[in-house]
């Protein structure tokens, strides 16, 4: 903002002028009233003159009617520019890019923890900045008692964070508690822009534009509410069966009845049911399809026997609807969803990350919080393999990498290509507290993790808790032409509550625990938010926090947040080469 300099020498000085005139005036005609008397004819004359200097001609109808034009025109304008119908469209681009700047930002949020993969979601302007669309649950170890008192049923939900900013555009509950999203597979009011697909804990499927309005939710209704994270696959997205523009879907339902699983093709635009069909699996897994159109899954018959089952998609739409299929569209043109992170069940799993020619290995072993981990950094020069880096360690997991190859100017006359990768480590001290949490609340069926809020002679029950002190921390690895560095740019502090009924078995893995290891699996984005064509780092984490900070972990108040960080990479980057070659 610029200011013009005013010259306040001769204003202040004509002022002080005025001022004193019109004092000396107004003193010699008060204080000297003889002379006042004895002045009336030449008082009677400055008046006179004042009368005709302050008279005004009055305005010919040419000029009434131009001046009423004038007016009426500025009235109008402002009216047309009120009720002008406009939306982003219409806005010049230049004022999108002058404003949607994205800069570094961190914000908090309270009583919720954000679960699972980052998504992003546009607008049908393109010049438009990108949002964040994550899914959240609620506050699980201390639940608001004031949701439970309004009989506001709600274990979770989707919010939509500006990418500029940090501040929430919308926030919308759910029922049933999400488990997984994406928003980059399926247009389903075919207006141009991808809408997010949830699956909620009950395998029950919602599509949710990037506005918050649900398109549809809950679409398969008659699927029992039966949780196994596990069994839980994303659903298959197929070529447009019914010429309506809009991808279709198909998922595996459950229902009810013993060894028998529903195979159930769905309408992407309305999430209707087209087809069902009844398989004799108890749960189905991994629903692929190929070039040829053959739909492929694993049909679990029992416990440990598996078979997989080849169906053609034209065949199955055919003999369930009795309806043609017109040419459809090649499946390798259709995106579907990606799995990246831990099974819960699963104890062992290596991760292999590469990017140009360097490979990360990564082997998390055994349960959390006792598990083992090992990393691998290797690459190949000349033929050779070359072992940048190993580490292991226990008491620690390593969550799925993400990669980056950028190209940033290092100086002024200098750039460089740059890759890397980026990996966040989840360690604990080797401690616990624990006791008993007597607080009144709602009895959970752990097989569901679900409370029961409907029945008024509710059961109570206490709970043992245990408090986990946590490090988080984020590994940047950055290779370039001719050196290698590795820095730590982030690290937190987390404190984790675990607690399960009194009266469970032992077993960890039968424990609530908040925030959970799993949901964080993939809490790092890396995206061009305002579309300048440089990258921004996502990334977010949730921790209790002392509200009252005392030294009584039982008795102090503990409060749920989650923050969410940005930053611009490709501006940070360069800060790494302002010291000698380091790794570690």
């Amino acid at each position: 903002m610029f200011y013009q300099p005013i010259d306040d020498k001769n204003p202040i000085g004509k002022m002080r002028e005025n001022i004193m005139l019109s004092t000396s005036t107004s003193n010699s005609s008060f204080l000297n009233g003889n002379n006042f008397e004895g002045n009336d004819d030449r008082l009677t004359l400055t008046l006179d003159c004042e009368t005709r200097d302050n008279y005004r001609e009055p305005m010919s109808k040419i000029r009434k009617i131009a001046f009423i034009a004038s007016i009426s025109s500025c009235i109008l304008v402002v009216i047309v520019f009120l009720f002008l119908p406009c939306n982003k469209n219409c806005v010049a681009k230049h004022q999108l890019t002058k404003f949607t700047k994205t800069i570094n930002w961190i914000k908090s949020y309270e009583k919720l923890e954000l679960k699972g993969s980052i998504n992003t979601v546009g607008s049908a302007n393109k010049n438009s900045p990108l949002n964040l669309i994550f899914m959240y649950r609620n506050d699980k170890i201390f639940p608001d008692l004031t949701m439970r008192k309004n009989k506001i049923k709600s274990n979770g939900g989707i919010m939509k964070i500006n990418g500029n900013s940090g501040e929430i555009d919308w926030q919308n509950s759910m029922t049933n508690e999400p488990m997984y999203i994406d928003c980059s597979l399926i247009d389903c009011d075919n207006n141009g822009v991808n809408d997010c697909l949830v699956l909620d804990a009950y395998f029950q499927l919602a599509c949710i534009d990037e506005t918050g309005h649900w398109i549809y939710y809950n679409s398969n209704s008659k699927s029992p509410k039966i949780r196994n994270f596990d069994l839980l696959d994303f659903p298959l997205i197929l070529p447009d069966l019914t010429n309506d523009n809009v991808k279709e879907i198909m998922m595996s339902s459950n229902n009810g009845k013993n060894n028998t699983t529903n195979l159930v093709l769905l309408s992407g635009n309305n999430g209707k049911i087209l087809a069902e069909e009844t398989q004799n699996c108890s749960s189905i897994h991994k629903l692929q399809i190929d070039s040829d159109y053959v739909i492929k899954f694993i049909c679990v018959v029992k416990e440990n026997i598996e078979q997989q089952i080849f169906k053609n998609l034209t065949d199955f739409y055919t003999l369930m609807t009795k309806k043609p299929v017109k040419k459809l569209q090649p499946i390798s043109a259709i995106k579907q969803h990606k799995y990246f992170g831990r099974r819960a069940s699963t104890n062992a799993q290596k991760i292999i990350t590469n990017i140009q020619d360097k490979e990360l290995v990564i082997d998390n072993k055994d349960v959390w919080p006792k598990s083992k981990m090992s990393l691998k950094l290797t690459g190949k020069k000349d033929g050779d393999i070359i072992n940048y880096y190993t580490f292991t360690g226990s008491k620690i997991y390593a969550f799925t990498p993400v990669t980056f190859s950028l190209n940033v100017s290092i100086s002024k006359s200098r750039k460089d290509n740059i890759h890397g990768f980026i990996v966040k480590f989840w360690t604990w001290n080797g401690t616990d507290i624990s006791y008993n949490l007597e607080k009144s609340r709602p009895k959970r069926d752990l097989k569901t993790q679900r409370s029961n809020y409907t029945n008024q002679n509710q059961t109570f029950a206490t709970y043992k808790t245990k408090v986990r002190f946590l490090k988080e921390s984020i590994l940047l690895i950055v290779f370039n032409s001719t050196n290698m560095k590795a820095e730590n740019v982030s690290a937190s502090d987390i404190v984790q509550f675990c607690q399960k009924p009194i009266g469970s078995n032992d077993a960890d893995d039968d424990s609530i625990c908040q925030p959970d290891l799993s949901y964080q699996e993939n809490s790092i984005l890396i995206t061009d938010i305002d579309n300048d064509g440089s990258k921004e780092l996502v990334s977010y984490y949730s921790s209790f926090y002392d509200e009252n900070q005392g030294d009584n972990i039982v008795t102090d108040r503990w409060k749920l947040k989650t923050y969410i960080q940005l930053f611009k990479l490709e501006t940070e980057l360069p800060k790494l080469y302002g010291s000698d070659y380091d790794i570690f």
